[in-house]
């Protein structure tokens, strides 16, 4: 057995004390909770998102009184191919999430139960943004057409639709113009719909945008003609 000879005045450090059980096991007890929360946001996201999606397929906002939900077909179709600038959107948020997470972590020096928490809830967030990025868009069936945003729905039946114009539209206040803009009109306003010819879907693609603004016409002439 060899036994470590020391030197007079040489400083010798004291061993290192293993960490007070209760200590161990108080941070385990936090891990643990961290963990618990995280996953109870996720589950809890996840219903509210099918919940909202649920309750926003039978929501019918219309200009007139006659409109009620049961009129309007649950067969909706998107009369386009959506384009590939979706994908680009998802991946830029996904980086963009990340780094947000990331300088969170630094800047308020989080711990791993933290960082893990904060991961959660950005992922979660992602997911949903994703999901509603990939459904948003226009979708006609028999009864009517439906704008699919990424916040909300609104539903119209054919007979409540006056127009279905294409213009050209400027942002309000930077005055930046942003392009072709599908515009349905009705008895009580205006809307807006996600179609733009340098958007998502129809960059590059100008022939695909206008034979969907025909498409869209036609449909709502035969409609009109067949009294729905």
């Amino acid at each position: 057995m060899r036994v470590r000879r020391h030197q007079v005045g040489e400083l010798v450090a004291p061993p290192r004390q293993p960490p007070p059980p209760v200590l161990v096991a108080v941070v385990a007890m936090v891990v643990v909770v961290a963990m618990v929360v995280a996953v109870v946001l996720v589950v809890v996201g996840v219903v509210l998102v099918v919940v909202s999606v649920r309750l926003l397929r039978h929501a019918c906002h219309h200009a007139g009184p006659a409109c009620h939900n049961s009129a309007v077909a649950d067969r909706w179709e998107r009369p386009y191919t959506p384009g590939g600038g979706r994908w680009l959107v998802i991946v830029w948020e996904f980086g963009s999430l990340a780094f947000l997470g990331w300088t969170a972590t630094r800047t308020f020096g989080l711990s791993p139960a933290g960082g893990a928490l904060v991961a959660w809830a950005l992922t979660a967030l992602w997911l949903v943004g994703s999901w509603q990025i990939l459904r948003m868009g226009v979708y006609v069936g028999p009864a009517g057409i439906r704008i699919r945003g990424l916040l909300g729905i609104r539903t119209l039946r054919w007979a409540a639709v006056e127009r279905i114009v294409v213009e050209r539209r400027t942002a309000r206040l930077l005055g930046i113009e942003m392009g072709l803009n599908v515009v349905i009109e009705y008895a009580g306003g205006r809307i807006s719909t996600p179609l733009w010819a340098e958007g998502i879907d129809f960059h590059r693609r100008r022939p695909a945008f206008h034979a969907l603004c025909r498409e869209l016409r036609a449909r709502h002439a035969h409609a009109a003609a067949a009294g729905a």
